[in-house]
């Protein structure tokens, strides 16, 4: 039973691999919220088999490099090929700042002590399902235009700097699963339910919107 977690971690990575020789984005994008999937069930079997370990922890951070740093990098470098205007050849590959956050990210998530209901910049998982959304929620009308390229840049700075940023935000990992330690999450969740139900994948910017300004809300009324 104390190998689950990490047989959990595996599936994540191998998400990953098979997103980086994948044919198509809209194919990568799958396997990042594939990748997302495994990546919270490890930690959620983790907590409840009590049987985290530094091994665990570890392999978690390399696997997520891989699906939520690498592969939603490619995603980017590749919708820049295809999407953005010729005359943003010279930027083609500042997307990359994406995949350098990440592993900021997760780094320094590995040598920090947060807190236990925080977590500290943006967590890589959750600018992966961002990146993720792009292959149905930019607007047709932009692609091959200069648009294209100064959104995928933009996007990629933009959710890069969130990572490395010092912005407490809610962690999404359950201790437990009741209401009184977990309302937060719950709420967090029943919202990007909703919001995915009426707008689908292309709801899923409005969903880091809405867990940013949770984490705001319940920091001003939870301080250490």
């Amino acid at each position: 039973m104390r190998h689950i977690p990490n047989f959990l971690t595996l599936v994540n990575l191998f998400c990953g691999c098979v997103g980086l020789s994948a044919s198509s984005v809209e194919l990568q994008a799958l396997l990042v919220l594939c990748g997302v999937f495994f990546d919270f069930s490890d930690g959620l079997a983790a907590r409840l088999l009590r049987a985290q370990s530094e091994l665990g922890k570890q392999l978690d951070s390399l696997a997520d490099m891989l699906t939520f740093g690498a592969l939603p990098g490619l995603i980017l470098f590749r919708m820049m090929q295809s999407n953005a205007d010729a005359s943003f050849s010279w930027g083609i590959y500042a997307v990359w700042v994406y995949a350098l956050g990440a592993a900021w990210r997760l780094a320094r998530f590995n040598v920090e002590d947060t807190g236990k209901d925080f977590f500290v910049g943006l967590p890589s998982p959750a600018a992966a399902l961002v990146v993720a959304s792009l292959p149905w929620s930019l607007p047709v009308v932009f692609l091959g235009t200069i648009y294209t390229g100064l959104a995928l840049i933009f996007m990629a700075a933009g959710l890069a700097l969130l990572m490395v940023s010092k912005v407490r935000l809610l962690s999404l990992k359950f201790k437990n699963l009741t209401w009184t330690d977990n309302y937060p999450r719950y709420f967090l969740i029943f919202i990007s339910l909703l919001l995915i139900v009426i707008w689908q994948i292309q709801a899923i910017p409005l969903v880091l919107l809405g867990y940013i300004g949770l984490s705001l809300v319940f920091k001003a009324q939870h301080t250490d």
